[in-house]
């Protein structure tokens, strides 16, 4: 897996604002597309966003990967405690691991 730059000012714009609005929208998945060339997956890290959703809409459009920090914190604390839950809407990893 190799390391990329940082998101463009545009994706940090949407990522500040949660996402909410189609234009923020529209840049985080211009940006999620422009650091995806070449890498194996994507990890968003940051607990300021509700990135879940979105990762999982990203998943299918990048055709890879995607977690966002806090499904994989979640997912976590379920496998931790022996609950093998599959949840449908948040990415590949609730709902397949």
């Amino acid at each position: 897996m190799h390391a990329r730059a940082p998101p463009t000012p545009h994706a940090s714009t949407a990522l500040r604002t949660g996402c909410h609005s189609p234009r923020s929208r529209a840049s985080l998945k211009r940006a999620a597309i422009a650091v995806s060339e070449g890498v194996d997956a994507i990890v968003q890290c940051g607990t300021n966003l509700a990135f879940a959703k979105v990762a999982a809409a990203a998943e299918f459009w990048l055709e890879k990967p995607v977690v966002a920090i806090n499904t994989a914190t979640y997912w976590h604390a379920l496998r931790t405690n022996g609950i093998m839950d599959r949840i449908d809407g948040f990415g590949a990893l609730l709902t397949e691991h």
